[in-house]
C-alpha cells in the first residue's frame, strides 16, 4: 500500500523534487553546490542502505565496498533521477563508482541542463605515493593454455 501511494504522490506532483534542487542550486554559490550534491547523494545512499544519516557514508570509499549491488545501485539510481530531474542510467553508480565521483556526474549533467559552469569538485581525486592520480586504465584475464 506504501507503493502505491508514494507513486500516486510522484505522479501527481511531477518533477517538482528536481525543480526544488535545482532552486537551491541556482540560489547557491559555487562552493555550496558541491556541498549540497553530496548531501543529497549521501542522504540518498544511507537511506537505501539503512544508515542512520548521510555522516555515515564516506565521500570516497566505493559503492561496492559500501556494500551495493545491482537492486540497490538501481534504487539510488531511481532516488537521485528524481530528487534532480535528471535521466540517468541503471549502471550509474558503476560508472561512477564513488559519492564523490557521482557527484562530480551530478554537477556536470546538471550544468549543462542549466548552462552554469560545474564548478570545482566537492571532493579531492586520490592520489599515489609520487602525486599521480589514480586510475585503473584496464584489467583482463588469462585462461590456461592461452
Amino acid at each position: 500500500r506504501r507503493i502505491r501511494a508514494a507513486a500516486a504522490t510522484a505522479a501527481e506532483e511531477p518533477g517538482t523534487a528536481g525543480t526544488a534542487l535545482a532552486r537551491r542550486l541556482a540560489e547557491a554559490g559555487e562552493e555550496e553546490r558541491g556541498r549540497i550534491l553530496l548531501d543529497v547523494v549521501r542522504s540518498h545512499i544511507a537511506a537505501v542502505l539503512g544508515h542512520s544519516g548521510a555522516e555515515a557514508v564516506p565521500v570516497e570509499r566505493t559503492f561496492k565496498e559500501l556494500g551495493f549491488d545491482s537492486l540497490t545501485g538501481v534504487e539510488v539510481r531511481n532516488r537521485l533521477a528524481a530528487a534532480t530531474g535528471l535521466h540517468l542510467p541503471a549502471t550509474v553508480v558503476y560508472d561512477h563508482p564513488t559519492p564523490a565521483a557521482l557527484v562530480r556526474h551530478l554537477r556536470a549533467e546538471l550544468a549543462g541542463s542549466t548552462g552554469a559552469a560545474p564548478g570545482p569538485d566537492p571532493a579531492p581525486v586520490p592520489a599515489g605515493a609520487d602525486g599521480d592520480p589514480i586510475a585503473v586504465v584496464a584489467m583482463s584475464c588469462r585462461f590456461p593454455g592461452g
